[in-house]
């Protein structure tokens, strides 16, 4: 997929129901380039999961690949809300995007999954420079609820070395919320 959200216009038409015009669903992934506000009342994702056809979710993926990261983000945030198991892997795969609010971001929708093949990224992820990655990854391991998870969150809260603040502690929320010992 190339700069230009033009590049997506054949998937677009395609893809989505017929009760949308090309003009406007063009202006609705144009839209999450310029998205800066976490709530706009107009945010272009409520409007594209408006949309009911499960071609969307192909699209999504898609947009993952953008080179504007705030369409890679918005497409994270949609793929979160969505829930469908589809998304797993490429959000498995943005943990190690450039932008760390997409990497963050994907850490966040992961959580809605609780899926096992999440585990190992995001520990990795426990390691991350940026604290919002790191938290999230804290945050989402602990309600995947795996061995691996917690031990994770264990040796991170053991380690006082290891992480940042807001990571130690989200580590600990955490194993509180698990009721296990730290």
């Amino acid at each position: 997929m190339g700069n230009s959200i033009h590049a997506m216009k054949p998937l677009l038409i395609t893809s989505l129901s017929s009760n949308y015009s090309e003009n406007k669903l063009l202006e609705l992934i144009q839209k999450l380039k310029y998205r800066m506000s976490p709530c706009p009342i107009d945010d272009p994702i409520i409007e594209l999961l408006e949309i009911k056809d499960q071609k969307l979710v192909p699209l999504l993926i898609e947009a993952l690949k953008s080179q504007e990261h705030n369409i890679r983000f918005g497409a994270v945030r949609a793929l979160g809300i969505l829930e469908d198991k589809r998304a797993i892997v490429p959000l498995i795969e943005l943990l190690k995007d450039e932008d760390r609010y997409v990497r963050a971001t994907a850490a966040n929708a992961l959580k809605r999954f609780k899926d096992i093949r999440a585990v190992k990224p995001l520990i990795e992820c426990l390691n991350d420079e940026a604290s919002e990655v790191s938290r999230s990854a804290a945050i989402t391991l602990g309600w995947i609820d795996s061995k691996e998870a917690i031990d994770a969150l264990k040796n991170l809260v053991a380690n006082k070395n290891q992480g940042n603040k807001t990571t130690q502690i989200a580590a600990e929320a955490m194993l509180r919320r698990l009721n296990t010992t730290i």
